[in-house]
């Protein structure tokens, strides 16, 4: 069984590319296929080409879903669903000192953690922490943390 390949549009953050890649995801974006300038209606038939789902965070994809185009497939997660640091923090009622003293780090480095575009530098005892602590999945830290 073949896995799926995406294709994604110019709406999806670099941080849920990089989170996907890290997860063995086989992901093309507009910018590597050359396509930044193309219609929505050339994504399609490019990534059909290709024989890839397409990954995309705009509406106007599900218009060209129903127009009976061909296609091979559409992936449009709720943008309000993807994760980030900050919001699994905030989503567990913690406080950015709290996480620090629960880690034993400084509250900075929670915010560095949080708004670098760097991968944080964690322990293995510091993801099982956070795990806890903000009662997440692996998929959803490793998805938060991947900037």
């Amino acid at each position: 069984m073949s896995k799926i390949r995406y294709y994604t549009d110019e709406h999806v953050a670099k941080a849920v590319i990089r989170g996907l890649r890290q997860r063995g995801v086989n992901v093309l974006t507009t910018p590597e296929a050359k396509k930044l300038n193309a219609t929505d209606e050339e994504h399609l038939t490019f990534a059909f080409s290709e024989k890839r789902v397409i990954f995309t965070q705009d509406n106007d994809f599900l218009r060209l879903a129903s127009s009976g185009k061909a296609h091979a497939g559409y992936s449009m997660p709720d943008q309000n669903q993807l994760v980030t640091l900050m919001g699994l923090r905030t989503r567990a009622g913690l406080t950015r000192r709290e996480v620090a003293t629960a880690l034993g780090v400084t509250e900075k480095t929670i915010y560095v953690w949080e708004t670098s575009e760097n991968p944080p530098k964690i322990t293995v005892a510091q993801v099982q922490q956070l795990l806890e602590l903000l009662d997440c999945t692996l998929d959803e830290l490793v998805i938060a943390t991947a900037k």
